[in-house]
């Protein structure tokens, strides 16, 4: 039998069938805790208090002073959309009062799209309120109401809950919260397309609240409000928000959405960029994964649009693949999950490059660590259409005919094929920009994913073949998700001038949009109309970078009309944003692993053992095992004992510590021989923090360190990590870099 390879601990013969996977759903964990089920789970570490969440004042009735400003903190952080680390405050009001009705109405408010959830934590709230004041017993029917109404019915649910807010406000004038959660709850409805939201009230509100507490995190709400077409009136906002709130990342990042609006790219940009920071510097402090943190896929799928929208591609390109590096997890963030940093990630890994006619760049891809490991198998739609294109512009006609193969001989899909380890196939760019990736790309038809792919490269071939136009504009016809940057620049190849300038219309006022609208008047000889534009281009792409083949056109250009010297110029800002880089103070700007932390234990004969002394240079998987008692764990290592040639293979081994003293020994079977270290006093559990402060218990916890004591990924929770191959191709990517 193979033999788990491990330094000088205690060597014991694990049953694998101590329990079947059918008895699990029987058997108690011993991890469940005393608390109600809605209250276990995430996050499992205690709250510390931290500056900058918010200036508010909700005063609860709780015997322990310190219950009253986690509370606080709490509501900070919903009104900064930090959900996470809100319910980890209202956890730890609970932890210091157990009889604290508000802990688990903040609990309820901080999983209120997760309705089931919120639910019972509203009612274990309901079931406390005897010692709760007339004011929270109101807080908390409101949740009741709100909740216990069906996620279906909106229009009920936020329209009682706006009365319900109003009359806290009515019975309670000074409580600026009641006000603050009415304008959220109006703007959410409005957003659900509820009809009647009383506009002039919700605008007196928000008066109301700025003239009580002037930097009251409710300026978040309010740009929300005017995100849209009137995005200049929530200007008043946008220095405010963010030093509101200034350790909440998405009080930065909200700025940047009327920016946007406001073609402001280089200010949107550096709003994207703080709130990036901030949350780097938070992730540092509670060691979660970054898809673990609301907003955070999201904040930096604005961060590179806004720095494309400036041409600055080459940071655009490197936090893209910043992206790719950080960890998958089956359950919030892989190539096919809508919204996650993996899937923006190879979004922006060959959407960037392509639109600046980099064709070296997407070329350089190919072999590249940051493409998806399935991709490598040759089935990726993305890939190969990417390096056609590239290869077109390249005047590689032999390799765009090689690509153009690849599409048509895609396989099917493989059906029983692991998340992680099954071919990744990518939505085409633009039609990613349009419409929501779908959750599980790889259930679609291979030849419908493929067709417009198919489609455009074919076209390409046949303007190499210089046929007739009308059968190269039939097959673009055809390709349906083409973006209008990259069909405008066909169009004008064609010589088709007039639907080029039909296009250029369409197109925004960025670096990108502006030249290719510069290109197309020129090409329909309307030397007036593209002076304006290249005006318009010496501020827009003052920031853009000096390699862009359109910034050497324009260049040229500028020189041809006689403009000597820098024809570029710097933009004007105002306020916070005259800075023209955001501290570094505010935190890193590139998401890195962090070191692992110290795992000291005793081997058999008593003599303490450095695990990444012993491990320097060589990476290993660390399993926190809570006992052969636990079926989940003897489950778990049956799936890593399943593949364990493999992660030999990777030289990867497998280190495994336990909570208690000792394991059953010998299988009447089937054994396997594993070496384990124990921690019975449960220091490393904690010093890993595969514990759960609330519950007061050692948690299951799995980790991929590398060979320098860097963690490469990790799972904490109240069951193990159970999918040993979708680790061992994980730790196949990430050990890449």
């Amino acid at each position: 039998m193979p033999k788990l390879r491990l330094v000088r601990g205690v060597v014991f013969h694990v049953s694998l069938a101590v329990c079947t996977v059918g008895a699990l759903a029987d058997d108690p964990l011993p991890n469940h805790g005393s608390h109600q089920g809605t209250f276990r789970g995430v996050p499992y570490e205690a709250a510390v208090l931290t500056p900058g969440t918010g200036r508010v004042h909700f005063p609860i009735s709780s015997a322990d002073p310190r219950a009253q400003k986690f509370f606080e903190q709490g509501v900070g952080l919903l009104h900064g959309f930090g959900y996470f680390e809100a319910e980890r405050s209202f956890k730890q009001v609970i932890l210091l009062d157990r009889n604290c009705a508000m802990g688990y109405w903040g609990c309820a408010m901080a999983n209120w799209s997760n309705v089931d959830r919120a639910r019972s934590l509203i009612a274990e709230a309901a079931r406390r309120q005897d010692g709760a004041t007339e004011r929270e017993k109101a807080w908390i029917q409101a949740g009741v109401a709100y909740f216990s109404r069906d996620a279906s019915t909106k229009r009920e649910r936020w329209t009682i809950l706006l009365d319900d807010l109003e009359e806290i406000s009515r019975h309670h004038p000074e409580d600026l919260e009641a006000k603050a959660f009415y304008v959220w709850a109006a703007w959410r409805a409005r957003e659900d397309r509820v009809q009647g939201v009383n506009t002039k009230r919700v605008e007196q509100r928000f008066a109301e609240i700025f003239e009580a507490e002037p930097e009251h995190p409710a300026h978040h709400y309010f740009i929300h409000w005017w995100d849209g077409p009137q995005a200049a009136r929530g200007l008043p906002s946008v220095d405010v928000c963010g030093p509101s709130a200034a350790a909440i990342a998405h009080m930065w990042h909200m700025p940047g959405h009327i920016f946007t609006r406001l073609n402001r790219y280089a200010e949107a940009a550096w709003h994207q960029e703080a709130a990036t920071r901030v949350d780097h510097a938070w992730l540092l402090k509670s060691r979660i994964l970054p898809d673990q943190i609301h907003n955070y896929a999201h904040n930096s799928d604005w961060l590179i649009r806004s720095l494309v929208r400036l041409g600055r591609a080459g940071e655009a390109m490197t936090i893209a693949r910043n992206l790719i590096e950080i960890p998958r997890h089956p359950s919030y963030n892989t190539p096919q999950r809508d919204r996650s940093t993996s899937a923006y990630g190879q979004k922006y890994l060959w959407e960037i490059p392509l639109q600046f006619e980099l064709w070296d760049d997407v070329l350089a891809l190919e072999g590249s660590p940051y493409l998806d490991a399935g991709a490598v198998s040759g089935v990726s739609v993305e890939r190969w259409r990417a390096l056609g294109v590239a290869a077109f512009f390249k005047g590689d006609e032999s390799r765009l005919r090689q690509c153009l193969a690849r599409l048509q001989d895609q396989p099917p899909a493989t059906s029983g094929a692991t998340e992680g380890s099954r071919s990744q196939v990518a939505k085409a760019p633009a039609a990613a920009a349009t419409k929501r990736r779908k959750t599980a790309l790889s259930e679609d038809p291979p030849e419908d994913r493929a067709a417009p792919a198919i489609a455009e490269l074919r076209a390409l071939v046949a303007m190499n073949e210089q046929q007739d136009a009308k059968v190269v504009l039939d097959l673009l016809g055809r390709s349906n998700d083409i973006p209008k940057e990259r069909l405008l620049r066909y169009h004008l190849l064609l010589e088709e001038t007039s639907q080029a300038l039909v296009l250029s219309k369409q197109l925004d006022d960025d670096v990108i949009g502006l030249h290719l609208k510069l290109e197309a008047v020129l090409a329909f000889q309307q030397q007036g109309e593209a002076k304006v534009l290249f005006e318009k281009l010496r501020h827009s792409a003052a920031m853009a970078d000096e390699n862009l083949p359109a910034i050497r056109r324009l260049e040229s250009l500028a020189g041809d009309w006689g403009m000597s010297g820098n024809w570029r110029i710097a933009p004007g800002v105002e306020g916070t944003r005259k800075r023209q880089q955001v501290p570094e103070s505010m935190g890193p700007l590139y998401w890195k692993p962090a070191s692992a932390a110290h795992l000291r234990l005793t081997d058999a004969l008593g003599k303490p053992v450095d695990i990444l002394e012993e491990h320097a240079g060589r990476p290993f998987v660390l399993i926190f095992h809570l006992g052969s008692d636990c079926a989940h764990c003897v489950e778990q290592l049956q799936g890593f004992t399943a593949v364990l040639e493999e992660y030999q293979k990777l030289g990867v081994d497998l280190v495994v510590v336990g909570s208690q003293p000792s394991l059953k020994a010998e299988s009447p079977d089937k054994a396997t021989t594993m070496t384990l270290f124990t921690d019975p006093g449960l220091e490393q559990f904690k010093a890993w923090r595969c514990f759960d402060d609330f519950e007061n218990q050692p948690l299951h916890g799995t980790f991929l360190v590398d060979g320098k004591g860097n963690v490469r990924w990790w799972d904490v929770g109240r069951k193990p990590f159970s999918n040993a191959r979708f680790l061992l191709e994980e730790g196949r990517r990430l050990l890449r870099w």
